[in-house]
């Protein structure tokens, strides 16, 4: 089993600030590492607003591109800018730009964290709406099923917790992500039709599955 790839300080970090602050913080957060960023094969990818001119080097189509070898651009994208992020497109500013790049396995650890800040502060408004909802005389909180539903999502995200600071591979990277996306799913059922709204603070979870999207390192590659 190779080296855990992030602390668990760092993930704890990670994790109140994303809590505190939401997705855009995070994810500041992990620019401000100085970090590569990665793109899709697109070259698109998402970063906080203002972020782009802070991210030291981007990782698009398998090549290393420093900030001075990019050529960065901001695309309009409604539902990324409800969470404070903007859609990025990057390209090389000459043919042949770049290193070779290896996969960033260390950002694809820190985004597990950030998502279960996110899945941290869901729980917390869960809980909140369904003390407020009464059925039958008794809040919703306390009926079986949304307690079954709040059990099982705190028993994944601490197995995640635990998991993502043994990781060192992008195979158990896309486990977690994949685990996590179905946490968020099951949370944003307990909130009944107006968690499907854009105007919901849920739409999170679905705005931090695009950023898997693009940020996360495919399976089939373990470097």
């Amino acid at each position: 089993m190779g080296a855990p790839l992030v602390h668990e300080i760092i993930v704890d970090e990670l994790v109140a600030v994303t809590r505190a602050g939401g997705l855009a913080a995070g994810l500041r957060r992990i620019v401000d590492c100085g970090l590569p960023v990665p793109c899709a094969g697109s070259g698109r990818t998402l970063v906080p607003a203002g972020a782009a001119g802070r991210v030291v080097a981007w990782h698009v189509a398998g090549a290393e591109l420093t900030a001075h070898q990019a050529a960065v651009r901001v695309l309009p994208h409604p539902l990324a800018s409800t969470e404070g992020l903007e859609l990025i497109e990057v390209t090389a500013t000459q043919p042949g730009a770049g290193r070779p790049a290896s996969g960033s396995l260390m950002v694809n650890a820190l985004l597990v964290a950030v998502r279960l800040g996110l899945i941290a502060a869901m729980l917390d408004l869960a809980v909140c709406h369904l003390r407020g909802r009464r059925v039958e005389g008794l809040p919703l909180a306390l009926k079986q099923l949304p307690q079954s539903t709040i059990a099982d999502a705190l028993a994944s995200a601490e197995l995640c917790r635990y998991a993502v600071l043994t990781a060192a591979s992008a195979t158990a990277l896309d486990a977690l992500h994949t685990r996590l996306g179905t946490t968020g799913w099951s949370l944003t059922i307990l909130f009944g039709g107006s968690g499907y709204l854009r105007s919901h603070p849920a739409r999170c979870l679905y705005v931090a599955e695009l950023v898997r999207d693009a940020w996360v390192v495919p399976a089939t590659v373990d470097s």
